[in-house]
């Protein structure tokens, strides 16, 4: 089969089983109420990888809140083994260091440098403080794991002296770089932007995004914007999403599958997926999943009742499901 691709590096997007610990106004996540649960989820996400176009080299981990899916370290297990760069997004919450063997890259949501109004944001008290992230932050260094700091602005934002402060709070805590996002809407630069006469040392953009990158006290300044469903906006592929309820989409609001996709833009009469698995064929690959985890990760996978059993860091063992 010959597909029709928008970028030469489209996006792996994996949204976790998960809910979220934050309340964020302007996220357009859902909390699904189809989730995939267990060895299910995982069957599933492993069978979407098998089958996956090589000019997918990058993945990203996505929620909701990874850090609060109990299936996180089985997910990202199998993504390693097939990705050449794994990204994960988080807002802190409950960062380990085993997470830090999984991935190349953290992202950290912070929308404001002083704590109380970073809270209110969030919705919750919950989110890592400046002392907190800054251990985050040493501790993804220790293990050779960059952070970025993304803050999302209003397409109205218009508070420069802001963007000197979080430039600051951002070397403060230790973070390689920070990010500026506007609100989904358009690829139009926010004026604030004009604030800052620093030399651009890269700048991108593709007709749903736009990237520009300078250097502020030291410390790697990104604006970004971007529409919210770019695969739409093109008509081909850009990214694809894996949904928690199993759906392999173009898109975030998980309308146009990829199946339906294809269906629409190649002549071929052959599935992209065969989702009517016998039980042989789906017990063959739990045990291939739960192989790659002894094998490679000292992961134990399955167990009864669908659940997921692995050592902890402490010694201990607990067995629970997403």
């Amino acid at each position: 089969m010959t597909y029709n691709y928008a970028v030469d590096n489209p996006n792996f997007s994996i949204i976790v089983p998960a809910g979220c610990n934050a309340k964020c106004e302007f996220c357009f996540w859902k909390q699904p109420k189809d989730s995939l649960v267990g060895i299910k989820y995982l069957k599933r996400l492993d069978m979407v990888l098998r089958e996956l176009p090589s000019q997918f080299t990058q993945c990203s981990i996505t929620g909701g809140e990874p850090t609060t899916c109990g299936l996180l370290r089985e997910i990202l297990t199998l993504v390693r083994l097939r990705f050449d760069k794994v990204v994960m997004s988080s807002n802190g919450y409950n960062i380990q260091n085993w997470m830090f063997d999984y991935i190349d890259h953290l992202n950290i949501s912070r929308h404001d440098y002083q704590d109380a109004r970073n809270e209110r944001v969030f919705g919750t008290d919950t989110v890592p403080n400046m002392y907190k992230l800054g251990d985050i932050c040493e501790r993804a260094n220790e293990h050779g794991v960059d952070v970025t700091i993304n803050t999302v602005l209003a397409p109205e934002f218009d508070d420069y002296s802001f963007i000197d402060k979080m430039v600051e709070f951002t070397k403060v805590v230790g973070a390689n770089a920070i990010c500026f996002r506007k609100e989904h809407s358009d690829i139009e630069p926010m004026p604030v932007e004009d604030y800052i006469h620093n030399k651009v040392t890269y700048e991108h953009s593709c007709g749903v995004c736009k990237v520009k990158e300078r250097l502020m006290k030291g410390v790697k300044t990104t604006w970004r914007y971007s529409v919210l469903e770019p695969s739409q906006e093109l008509g081909a592929i850009y990214e694809l999403v894996f949904h928690a309820n199993g759906k392999l989409t173009l898109d975030w609001e998980a309308d146009t599958s990829l199946e339906e996709h294809l269906a629409n833009n190649i002549s071929d009469d052959e599935d992209y997926f065969d989702e009517d698995l016998t039980e042989e064929e789906e017990a063959i690959m739990a045990e291939e999943v739960a192989r790659l985890g002894r094998e490679i990760f000292k992961v134990e996978i399955g167990g009864s009742n669908d659940h997921v059993s692995r050592p902890l860091g402490c010694g201990g063992l607990i067995s629970r499901g997403c």
